[in-house]
């Protein structure tokens, strides 16, 4: 519609303030629903849903001021849905799928005007599903089916072919959520699938952090091999050494041994020598003077060669000491030796496992760099396909713009043609009474149809004053007429009928003098009378209006107060919460409601025994026709009402119904039915 085009444009131009939302945009649509939704919104699709009835008024005021057109306005804070329908007796129906606004989902805020639209509209699979629910659900507005067939209250069936290939509004909405709810999945996978990639980059800079580890560990690993190989080589170095020390000193032992052995052979010979000589001594004890110097010497001898022993026993400690150290020295060598040899086996093994761990490292690195490339390619996929369906999304937006410029354009030529026809059949008209005045003249003039004259042959080219002048002759027969031979009689007849006429005027005269003084008397009294009830339907339409809306107020205003019996009377009524406005400016159920008020003030004020009443709750919801029904109920102890109507709760209230109905065509029955006394309770 221009006006929802025009409101919704200027909301994002920032040209209007507040919230406004199409109906439709509120909705989420299954797709096997999507048709019987639109069908069951119908026009309401577009219904603007907006916070309270300052922003309506604002929005209706700002196309008022623009001439944008029209749009209906839902405010959330007036709203007041009709009770819902009964869920149990609505699932008990086989082939009933259920209430349409089960069907469909939306924000909890915009519920008020999703269940004024559809909180009592059935959806049925097929038609005789839709007819069997008629029979036995009470208190629905429409039953729709999945294939866009409508049944009403009334029993009438709206269905065929729709245009297009399905729904328009509530499809496109679906297929727009539909192309959303991918982009949001994809973008998630994206996400995932960059989260996924940064983990594996992480995990990949670990593993790179640990192969640098790994192969600092392996370089000090070398050095520590190649200091433990020159310790090592320090260490078989010295323990040659040690070894060729100690042959040396087992060498110098064996000499000193060899020393110590000769020295103790030579002290054995000089301990035998010695007690030789003692006994030599002794025996020649006589001969003391001559063998002194001799015995001096032997002396001298042995004492050299204790003392030479005691050195070569010194020697011998020593050596064997020195031995011992180098031994020991020797054994701690090798313990090096072996330690070494052992730390550089354990180096070896730790080099062979880090160049295993190496590999390992090596290959999960592959692996993750070839996940992470994987990932990257799905991301970019994703990405792309975000993009294709953010490019078809806005296709289809397109398309639905164009298509509602080609709905513009074809109403546009639709109603520039219906001008041209209208002009058509127009200029058709001027030409058929043309024709008929032609007619008209030759029959008059020349005694002629149109028939004859086509069909006499044309007799060429007429002078004009010969024209002139046979018009001139005719219309001078016409003004003689006829000849009157009973002009005498005649004379006579009219004498005596004017002379009636005379008489008649003066009684004319007379009755309407009369008649004046009397209307003059009516009217001071029918202005007393109007005046009076004028006061006391005043009174009853406040009342009743109060009643029927829970509040308010009403006036009745007399456009000409000095003038009673030709004035008007203007009917301004201020709904709750509202200021007073004239009739005419209020909504289609508020006007309603009033003028149910007003009927019903007449009738306290002037009860009347019969009253029929044509369809005037259609305009009325849920509640308002329950207040309407209350005061039937009243009236109706007094008066006889009869209501037509296709609404059910005004049927519920009736104790007696008479349906019409065409099972044949041409051919109407009417069906009778009363409702039980206890029913009616």
């Amino acid at each position: 519609y221009q006006g929802v085009r025009a409101i919704l444009s200027a909301v994002r131009s920032g040209k209007l303030a507040g919230s406004y939302k199409p109906l439709v945009d509120l909705l989420t649509v299954p797709e096997p629903y999507r048709v019987a939704i639109e069908v069951a919104l119908g026009s309401s699709a577009q219904d603007i849903v907006c916070a309270h009835e300052e922003e309506a008024k604002a929005a209706i005021e700002w196309l008022k001021a623009h001439r944008a057109g029209r749009a209906t306005f839902l405010p959330l804070q007036n709203l007041r849905p009709s009770a819902p329908l009964d869920s149990h007796a609505a699932g008990s129906v086989q082939g009933l799928v259920g209430k349409a606004i089960d069907l469909v989902t939306f924000d909890t805020p915009f519920a008020p005007a999703v269940h004024l639209a559809l909180g009592r509209t059935l959806v049925a699979e097929s038609m005789e599903a839709a007819l069997k629910a008629y029979r036995e659900v009470r208190g629905w507005s429409r039953i729709v089916t999945l294939e866009g067939e409508v049944l009403a209250p009334s029993g009438s069936l709206t269905g065929g072919s729709l245009g297009g290939r399905g729904a328009h509004l509530v499809g496109r909405k679906g297929e727009i959520d539909d192309l959303t709810e991918r982009a949001r999945g994809l973008r998630e996978k994206c996400a995932q699938a960059e989260v996924r990639a940064a983990e594996q980059e992480e995990q990949v800079g670990r593993l790179r952090a640990q192969l640098e580890a790994s192969a600092r560990a392996i370089l000090s690993a070398q050095a520590e091999e190649q200091a433990a190989a020159s310790m090592v080589r320090t260490c078989e170095q010295t323990l040659q050494h040690l070894r060729q020390e100690l042959d040396e000193q087992g060498r110098l032992a064996t000499d000193a041994g060899a020393r110590l052995g000769a020295l103790r052979a030579e002290e054995a010979e000089t301990q035998a020598e010695l007690l030789r000589l003692r006994e030599a001594l002794q025996s020649t004890e006589a001969d003391d003077g001559h063998h002194g110097d001799a015995v001096e010497k032997l002396t001298l001898s042995l004492e050299n060669a204790r003392a030479q022993r005691i050195e070569a026993r010194i020697a011998v400690e020593r050596l064997g000491e020195q031995t011992r150290a180098l031994q020991s020295r020797r054994a701690a060598v090798q313990q090096e030796l072996d330690a070494a040899r052992t730390a550089q086996a354990g180096k070896q093994t730790a080099r062979d496992r880090i160049a295993v761990e190496i590999g390992e490292t090596q290959a999960e690195l592959g692996r993750l760099a070839e996940q992470l490339r994987e990932a990257r390619e799905y991301a970019e996929g994703c990405q792309e396909s975000v993009e294709r369906w953010r490019t078809t999304r806005q296709e289809l937006l397109q398309q639905s713009f164009d298509l509602s410029e080609g709905v513009k354009e074809i109403s546009r030529r639709r109603a520039e043609l219906n001008e041209e026809l209208h002009a058509a059949e127009l200029t058709m008209a001027r030409l058929e009474v043309r024709l008929a005045q032609l007619g008209e003249r030759l029959a008059a003039d020349y005694s002629l149809s149109v028939e004859e004259a086509l069909a006499r042959e044309d007799p060429g080219e007429v002078d004009r004053d010969t024209v002139n002048e046979v018009a001139r002759l005719r219309r001078e027969i016409r003004q003689m007429g006829t000849v009157n031979t009973g002009a005498v009689e005649e004379y006579a007849r009219i004498t005596q009928r004017i002379q009636f006429l005379a008489e008649q005027e003066a009684d004319l005269c007379s009755a309407r003098e009369s008649l004046l003084q009397t209307i003059q008397e009516i009217d001071q009294s029918t202005r007393g009378v109007f005046m009076e009830t004028f006061n006391a339907v005043r009174q009853e339409f406040d009342r009743l209006y109060q009643r029927l809306f829970g509040g308010g107020s009403t006036q009745l205003i007399l456009t000409n107060p000095d003038d009673l019996l030709e004035t008007g009377i203007d009917v301004v009524a201020q709904p709750p919460g509202k200021r007073p406005q004239h009739l005419s400016l209020l909504s289609g159920g508020e006007r309603a409601l009033t003028a149910a008020a007003l009927l019903m003030s007449f009738m306290v004020v002037r009860p009347s025994p019969f009253v029929l009443l044509d369809e005037i709750d259609a305009p009325l919801d849920g509640p308002n026709v329950e207040k309407f029904v209350e005061l039937l109920r009243e009236f109706g102890a007094s008066t006889q009402i009869v209501v037509i109507t296709h609404n059910p709760t005004t049927m519920e209230a009736a104790p007696r119904w008479y349906g019409v109905t065409m099972q044949e065509p041409g051919v109407s029955s009417i069906l009778v039915y009363r409702v039980p006394p206890s029913a009616a309770k």
